[in-house]
């Protein structure tokens, strides 16, 4: 039975309780995630620990649209979703995942490698921990020594664990809690879920994973939200050869995000590093002549052998916007402006957007896209039609998905003025501000109407939603 999702991935730039708090943003941001279609969508770089709240806040205003479809009927479709804790590494965030509901017969999710509130719910359920005690295991994890204040793992206690479980030990400092051996077994099985050499790395935010299976069809997915360090130097290369853990036995796995890795950068190989945590350094990773092994940078997504021969692609699919937002008129433009002024300015697209940073990577069991697994790359926003199968002769099946020639909304539009004017307002309220801020608001005045031209609509997105776009893929599955 063949199936499809529709994916969205958004770094939505500094998405904290000034964006939260605007209704006009919170609708934009809905807005698009509808019109796109979409059913799984990663929203990445949410600040100031409002993770659960911009969820909630997302999820209402998304149901409520789907309330008024069909004049007012419904369209039957409501939305959940899951926030993730907080990346350990500075600057701190959070990620969040929002889908249909309905799409998965069931779901779990977790930031890799660190330990979560809700990972000892069943342990506590299981033993009967009261609500205060339960305060006191942490504290008492904390204190012995067997998390760091980043809520990971140090890597002497690792290797202790894994030699015995018995080993763990919570009565050297308080507060003290005596374990039975099954107690101990059963934390030791939790906290050892994870490797602490897999996100380490200075900078290196975690990823956030959502392990679903599939309603009716039963594929088993791993979907990995991810933005990693940087960029500016190697760092990012770095951590993201890191991502392999998160998807090597997965049947299906897409990992999306800001990857900060220029498309330069990505078709260069690279020497594999890795972090020693008894060294606190990194090191590189040899082979059994001790000579360096070399790997693009998201080589090691394939599974645990690497290097992969040249004529074994490492990745199914590698969809970068870069040069395609650079050369033609952008869902950016089209949504924002109106069609007679969208000629796009590839000197204004490269100067204020980091898209090129944001990519799908997808794992499936065949490299083919053109066989099982099939992705499809779509218009940032609004696609006007897209591919939904393939004639026996091989030519393309095409579906209209636009309302009109255009994909100009001027509801998009209207929305877009009223969080530029609101941003506009916020940074002009501010006492002190810079004479960069200054320039930047004397270059920009507010709005009396939605944008009317490229640099209107350029200056808008980047410095009141994001500096980055949307980027969408269909990956239909067998």
């Amino acid at each position: 039975m063949p199936g499809s999702l529709k994916l969205l991935s958004w770094n939505i730039q500094k998405f904290g309780e000034d964006k939260m708090n605007d209704v006009s943003f919170i609708e934009y941001v809905a807005r698009v995630i509808q019109l796109t279609e979409s059913d799984v969508v990663g929203i990445m770089e949410l600040v100031g620990w409002l993770g659960n709240e911009i969820k909630d806040t997302l999820v209402t205003c998304l149901n409520n649209l789907e309330k008024k479809k069909n004049n007012g009927k419904g369209s039957g479709i409501t939305w959940t979703g899951e926030a993730s804790e907080m990346t350990p590494a500075r600057p701190n965030e959070q990620y969040v995942f929002l889908w249909k509901s309905g799409l998965f017969s069931r779901q779990a999710s977790l930031l890799w490698n660190v330990v979560g509130e809700t990972m000892f719910d069943t342990y506590f359920k299981t033993y009967k921990v009261s609500a205060s005690d339960q305060e006191l295991f942490w504290k008492s994890l904390f204190k012995n020594g067997w998390l760091d204040a980043a809520f990971m793992i140090p890597y002497k206690k690792f290797e202790l664990m894994l030699k015995n479980y018995k080993l763990l030990d919570l009565t050297k400092k308080a507060p003290t809690i005596a374990l039975t051996d099954a107690q101990k077994k059963d934390i030791v099985d939790l906290l050892l879920a994870e490797s602490p050499e897999a996100f380490p790395l200075r900078g290196s935010r975690p990823p956030f994973v959502l392990r679903a299976l599939t309603s009716g069809t039963n594929v088993d997915l791993t979907l990995v939200l991810y933005h990693a360090p940087g960029p500016g130097d190697s760092l990012p290369i770095i951590a993201s050869n890191q991502l392999n853990p998160t998807v090597e036995n997965a049947a299906v796995g897409v990992i999306m995000g800001d990857f900060n890795v220029s498309a330069v950068d990505a078709a260069k190989q690279w020497a594999l590093n890795y972090f020693d945590m008894s060294l606190g350094r990194l090191q590189y990773v040899r082979d059994a002549q001790s000579a360096y092994i070399y790997a693009h940078p998201f080589q090691r997504i394939t599974g645990p052998d690497f290097p992969k021969p040249a004529s074994n692609p490492a990745l199914s699919t590698v969809l970068n916007y870069g040069k395609r937002l650079w050369s033609s008129k952008t869902s950016l433009t089209s949504t924002l402006v109106n069609p007679s002024n969208t000629v796009a300015s590839p000197t204004n697209i490269e100067s204020v957007l980091s898209s090129e940073y944001d990519k799908f990577f997808v794992k499936a069991p065949k490299a083919d896209p053109s066989a099982a697994y099939v992705v499809h790359l779509m218009d940032v926003m609004i696609p006007k039609s897209v591919q939904i199968g393939v004639q026996p002769g091989g030519t393309p099946i095409m579906e209209t998905r636009s309302t009109t020639t255009s994909s100009y909304s001027s509801e998009l539009g209207s929305l877009a003025q009223t969080i530029y004017n609101n941003w506009w307002d916020r940074q002009n309220a501010k006492k002190r501000k810079s004479k960069a801020v200054t320039d930047m608001l004397n270059a920009a005045p507010k709005l009396a109407g939605p944008p009317s031209s490229m640099f209107e609509a350029h200056y808008v997105y980047h410095h009141a939603i994001s500096d980055h776009l949307p980027i969408r893929m269909e990956l239909q599955y067998v």
